[in-house]
């Protein structure tokens, strides 16, 4: 598989063939020394190589100035500094920024083992990688339809590539050669087959496989030899195939900071690719591996490399499986493969320069079955998560419409979102105890759980950071039915109202009273008096129509304290008839608190307590105790930490049965006035 796969994948990283098996060759036998993996096939691999084609695409022009030149004099007198047309070798510049892109990958990836980052995996979940995986499985594929059909076509990079490159082919149909397409055809015929049978007969090969991929290449290659293939019907061929391994030297540094920014997620990718492999080797075998050693490895791999004109190494899935079959379980199967690859570099290899490249690019799209297929799973996960869904399509999307690269960044930001989403707006619920036990229960749905008489207890089904704390405290004020900053607020508006109502009262009687000692003089005290009365009356009456003119009419202040109170009686805040006096918030789901939830917890305690209703915690966890006596979190609300917090919520509940209910003050209503 690995004298197929090599050229092809080096075909596929627009490089020429023989710097695939350059890459199989070394590659093993640096990570056989350095990696902790026994089962691991380190060399080439399909989406390695297309984001290593997408980078080296994009940083090296078509031409010395990108601009095809129309006469070679008046171009060689007007740009004197520039490389003549003659000398531009596009291939070999090609082969220069792969090379030192393998040098800047190893580099980031020894950075990150040193750093001990091997943890960045996790932000790679399962949904994303398979819908990045199948997004460049879309692209590997089309970049591969070009030599199926005998026609060479410019990849369009960008946002609609893939649409510019299947137009530039449906536009060139004329010049397809049809004798490349029957080629194409038939081995593809031909390894699907085969991989059929040894999928149906697996048992009884015992996990050998059958060489498909070797099969259609000693094939081609005859084929090609006796037809005379590229002369006579103008096919394709690998071309020139260099006997001998490539000597050490300096990687040129002409693309070098062009391709820093490729390399970065070439390095994630790859390394995120080979741990899902090791792992599962891991696991099958029951050996252990160690994840930042692991970065080590593949970035030695990389650096010693691109000394040896290697590009990019990555892990093989099918080739380890293949290994794996065929009984390898150390590294020393991978010297013995890079053995035979010197075989091949040394005295085979050149007899492969007649093979047509349609059969490499035919392997390569057969190759991709497997990612297809798992299409078919999509609609389970649809069913089975809807935002994982989500990240899947726009994943698989942004790598079509964008390329490999950008993909892999929007994919990783939306996974991140989709995951703070869930946090978001987490389940909250009231428990009640279920009958005869201790367990506190979710009173929705357990009909058995019943609540304590003037006890609420609270709980969320999440950790409290700043992204869910305003839905928490809302939560709360819902489900317990009180809402401390609306009951403040028209407590607030029921004082102040209060207030001027008697400073007006207080204007008008001293008033009043100066006017009727005028008009009665010395009369009758007791007539006096009497009429101090019924102007008193009347003074009220007109302070309080006063009021109405200059703030607001009496009606409408009643009507909105009546849409408050109405709207307290539905569950937005009203003190019930069984005086709540203590709310319990289980604890046993935060698994961490931040500082803006802590602002947040600190106001509850405290708009709670102005009410005369005290908050208990239980089932805090060791981390959340800590963070909460390093904050002061307990003296700033005013209670000490052995009467506020609790191991179970029914300690906390025989607890809160021990209060004293708290006389509350009514609430404001239109008779006051």
């Amino acid at each position: 598989m690995n004298i197929p796969q090599g050229m092809a994948y080096a075909m596929l990283a627009s490089l020429p063939a023989v710097y695939g098996l350059y890459l199989s060759f070394f590659a093993p036998l640096v990570y056989a020394v350095t990696g902790t993996s026994k089962d691991l096939a380190v060399g080439t691999y399909a989406i390695g190589s297309l984001m290593v084609r997408a980078a080296i695409q994009d940083v090296v022009p078509q031409y010395p100035l990108d601009e095809p030149p129309t006469n070679y004099m008046e171009y060689n007198n007007t740009n004197t500094t520039a490389i003549s047309p003659p000398e531009w070798n596009r291939e070999q510049e090609l082969v220069d920024a792969a090379v030192i892109m393998a040098l800047l990958v190893g580099v980031i990836q020894l950075a990150m083992g040193i750093l001990r980052l091997g943890w960045v995996t996790v932000y790679l979940s399962d949904p994303f990688i398979s819908g990045y995986l199948t997004g460049a499985a879309c692209r590997v594929f089309t970049s591969q339809i070009d030599a199926m059909v005998g026609v060479k076509v410019r990849g369009h990079p960008g946002l609609l590539g893939l649409v510019y490159t299947y137009r530039d082919l449906l536009a060139s149909a004329a010049d397809w050669n049809y004798v490349t397409i029957l080629i194409s055809i038939c081995c593809v015929l031909i390894l699907i087959s085969i991989k059929e049978i040894e999928t149906k007969y697996k048992r009884q090969l015992h996990g050998y496989p059958l060489g498909s991929e070797i099969i259609v290449v000693i094939l081609g290659v005859l084929f090609s030899y006796l037809l005379n293939l590229e002369e006579d019907y103008n096919v394709k061929v690998v071309g020139d195939l260099p006997a001998g391994v490539p000597a050490p030297s300096l990687p040129s540094t002409t693309y070098l900071t062009s391709l820093i920014g490729p390399a970065f997620p070439l390095a994630i990718v790859s390394y995120a690719i080979a741990i899902v492999v090791v792992s599962l080797f891991a696991q099958k075998k029951r050996y252990k591996i160690d994840a930042n050693q692991e970065l080590i490895a593949y970035g030695a791999t990389n650096v010693v490399v691109s000394f040896l004109s290697g590009f990019p190494a990555s892990a093989a899935l099918d080739r380890s499986l293949v290994q794996d079959s065929a009984g390898g379980t150390s590294q020393i199967a991978g010297l013995v493969n890079s053995a035979l690859m010197l075989v091949v570099l040394l005295w085979i290899g050149p007899l492969f320069e007649a093979l047509p490249t349609a059969i490499l690019a035919s392997i390569i799209v057969v190759t991709l079955k497997e990612v297809f297929r798992k299409i078919l799973a999509v609609p389970k996960l649809f069913k089975a998560d809807l935002l994982d869904f989500h990240v899947w399509w726009v994943s698989c999307v942004a790598v079509l419409l964008f390329n490999v690269d950008f993909g892999l960044v929007i994919g990783i930001g939306y996974s991140i979102f989709m995951h703070v989403w869930r946090t978001q707006e987490p389940p909250c619920a009231l428990l009640g105890r279920v009958d005869g036990t201790d367990l506190y229960k979710d009173i929705k749905q357990y009909s058995d759980a019943t609540e304590s008489r003037g006890i609420k207890i609270f709980c969320m089904q999440s950790s409290l950071y700043f992204v869910n704390i305003a839905h928490f405290m809302a939560k709360m004020y819902k489900l317990t039915g009180i809402n401390p900053r609306k009951i403040l607020q028209i407590k607030a508006r029921e004082e102040e109202f209060e207030e001027r109502n008697k400073k007006k009262q207080s204007k008008e009687m001293k008033k009043e009273g100066v006017l009727t000692s005028r008009e009665t003089g010395e009369g009758n005290i007791l007539t006096r008096r009497q009429g101090h009365y019924s102007q008193l009356s009347a003074t009220v009456s007109n302070a309080i129509s006063d009021n109405m003119e200059d703030d607001k009419d009496v009606n409408e202040w009643d009507n909105e304290h009546d849409e408050d109170i109405h709207g307290l009686e539905e569950g937005d805040g009203l003190i019930k008839e069984d005086k709540i006096h203590t709310i319990i918030i289980d604890c046993s789901s935060l698994n961490f608190i931040d500082s803006t939830a802590l602002s947040g917890l600190r106001q509850l305690f405290k708009e709670y307590h102005k009410l005369g209703i005290k908050i208990l915690l239980a089932n805090c966890k060791k981390e959340v105790r800590d963070f909460l006596s390093r904050c002061n979190f307990y003296e700033d609300v005013g209670y000490e930490e052995k009467c506020c917090v609790f191991v179970t919520v029914h300690d906390a509940v025989l607890s809160a049965g021990k209060l004293p209910l708290t006389k509350k003050k009514s609430l404001p209503t239109t008779n006051h006035l």
